[in-house]
């Protein structure tokens, strides 16, 4: 069974209860699993993850699944 564990490029550096981790004298941060809400489709636990993952990859996400370059229209029935 794969884990779905939040794609957040700086989920494992927030310091909330849910993340803290280990025994005492040795706690780390660590990442969430991605939450039922369906931020990034689904990938990320909250829209705070969402947003960082979106500053880090969505120039190269737009460029690569096609940027608008010419304005869509929609035709309107009168």
């Amino acid at each position: 069974m794969t884990l779905s564990y939040c794609q957040g490029t700086k989920c494992h550096e927030y310091r909330t209860q849910d993340r803290i981790r280990g025994k005492k004298g040795n706690k780390v941060l660590r990442t969430r699993r991605r939450s039922s809400f369906y931020y990034l489709g689904g990938n990320a636990c909250s829209m705070c993850c969402e947003r960082d993952w979106f500053e880090r990859f969505g120039e190269q996400a737009v460029n690569y699944f096609g940027r608008i370059t010419e304005p869509l229209e929609t035709k309107l029935d009168e």
